[in-house]
């Protein structure tokens, strides 16, 4: 059946403009349908090859994760890095296992979930009590200067660096007596 019908169209394999005689042609030569159906057909291969790898991947993830003792691989494959950083952290101590024999090395499931999960750290120093300071038993920051011998900067810097507690009353700062002179040895 022939048509009278001309419509511009762009082939959809090269993109130039042609005069189709349907309204449904989509190529403008046969050459060009040609090519177009292989790439169709060369997509979906592809489509599917990546399919396919999406589940041979996963795969091996999910029965990683329905284990309770994995493997220094398994571990890496869990946690996307080498087996030489699982063995850091195996002899670094951050890490607990279990070696079963030579290439016998065995880590807990729960082992790996407590490393994103660490335990709350006590702290290596606990507070002491501070007794708070008396007036009577301190300085003004002028007086210990003075004591000290030393320029404002100076005795500042001093008293930093040995954490010399510091008490504000009005518009005063102390420090305490004792530990002034326990640093000039006096």
């Amino acid at each position: 059946m022939s048509s009278n019908i001309k419509v511009q169209r762009v082939c959809q394999y090269c993109g130039k403009d042609f005069e189709a005689r349907t309204t449904v042609t989509k190529f403008c030569s046969t050459d060009c349908a040609r090519r177009g159906y292989k790439e169709r057909i060369r997509k979906g291969k592809i489509a599917k090859s990546e399919e396919e790898m999406k589940v041979v991947k996963s795969k091996p993830l999910n029965e990683i994760q329905a284990k309770s003792y994995l493997t220094v691989g398994d571990v890496a494959t869990l946690l996307q890095s080498s087996e030489q950083a699982i063995y850091d952290m195996i002899n670094s101590g951050r890490l607990a296992a279990t070696n079963l024999g030579i290439r016998k090395t065995r880590i807990l499931r729960a082992d790996i979930d407590k490393l994103f999960n660490p335990p709350k750290m006590k702290p290596m120093i606990q507070d002491v009590p501070v007794k708070p300071l008396r007036i009577s038993d301190c300085y003004t920051i002028a007086e210990a200067e003075y004591v000290s011998g030393m320029s404002s900067k100076a005795f500042y810097e001093l008293i930093k660096k040995h954490n010399v507690r510091k008490m504000k009353q009005g518009k005063f700062v102390y420090v305490p007596k004792k530990e002034i002179h326990k640093l000039f040895n006096k």
